[in-house]
């Protein structure tokens, strides 16, 4: 007598859960990307193409039922990093917004990053002591009616030279603004320049530590170096192959870990706690860091191992 198969008791996201399907999602994901933002060559471009294929292939070929998925995900992607390159023409004559953390005061010029409308350019100019006093009380600012020249970010003409043109246009900057005379206008500050205030706190607050404290601080709270006089100690570090030790990743995020479990046990608090505590701290982390892309990512892979360890608790 043949006995019929007993169905078999499977949740039909169970193929979202195997092994390698996120792992390939990512890489196609990075192939996207890396074809629209970094590639310059037609080699470059068609080196992209051929991985993209290829992850295409394994994910259709290991997970067909989600064929359909997958073009929709690889094309939601490509829109927005298109979207996200877009940039409209910059209006010299609006006003530019900055930010005191995010431009350094030397010698009476100032230089750093700012934003022209939905734009952002590189600003650069003299200032006297009563601006930088202003600028540094307002926490956001203005500049208004001022007078500039624009030029365009060049790029690398020499072999090994650094190409500054690439670098920012990741960063969404194409322009440098040159200053030759500005007003600052008080910005009203909302809840989200809060952090820049918070950042700017703490970069004065390192300013008064000596100077190895100082560059080791700066670098592991807020990913900046905070003076070029740390170029010889840099150099070290990159002579001696351990320069990762200074960018804030997946090292520092599973220090950070630890320490508040730590002191969880310590305080005796539970586990569903000291997880909150420890996505929220990582939270604030990722805005004092500027999004740092290395402890951004460390970051995202403890959200995903929180996400799975509930999903299998669940289950």
């Amino acid at each position: 007598m043949k006995r019929l198969l007993k169905s078999l008791k499977i949740n039909w996201l169970s193929s979202f859960y195997a092994p390698g399907f996120y792992l390939l999602l990512s890489l196609g994901g990075i192939s996207v990307t890396f074809l629209i933002l970094q590639t310059t060559t037609f080699a470059q471009r068609i080196v992209a193409v051929i991985f993209l294929l290829f992850f295409c292939f394994l994910l259709i070929y290991k997970f067909p039922q989600y064929r359909q998925l997958l073009v929709l995900f690889l094309g939601i992607i490509s829109l927005i990093t298109l979207l996200n390159q877009q940039t409209s023409e910059t209006k010299i004559g609006e006003p530019i917004q900055i930010y005191s953390d995010q431009v350094k005061v030397s010698d009476q010029f100032f230089y750093g990053e700012g934003r022209i409308g939905k734009n952002k350019v590189l600003i650069s100019g003299s200032i006297n002591k009563s601006l930088e006093k202003e600028l540094n009380r307002f926490g956001g600012c203005y500049l208004v009616n001022y007078k500039a020249k624009v030029e365009q970010i060049m790029p690398a003409t020499n072999p090994g030279e650094f190409d500054y043109q690439k670098y920012y246009r990741s960063k969404k900057i194409r322009e440098r603004v040159k200053l030759e005379s500005y007003e600052l206008y008080p910005k009203k500050i909302t809840i989200f320049d809060w952090i820049h205030i918070l950042r700017k706190w703490l970069i004065d607050y390192f300013e008064k530590m000596p100077q190895f404290t100082r560059f080791f601080a700066s670098e592991m709270v807020l990913a900046q170096n905070p003076s070029p006089e740390n170029k010889v100690l840099l150099n070290s570090y990159r002579d001696l192959g351990i320069i990762h030790l200074l960018s804030i990743s997946g090292l520092h995020v599973s220090l950070y870990i630890l320490g508040i479990m730590w002191l969880g046990t310590i305080m005796k608090r539970t586990e569903e706690e000291l997880t909150i505590f420890c996505v929220l701290f990582l939270i604030i982390e990722i805005l004092l860091s500027n999004f740092q892309a290395g402890f951004v990512r460390a970051s995202l892979s403890y959200f995903w191992n929180v996400f799975f360890k509930r999903k299998k608790g669940y289950d």
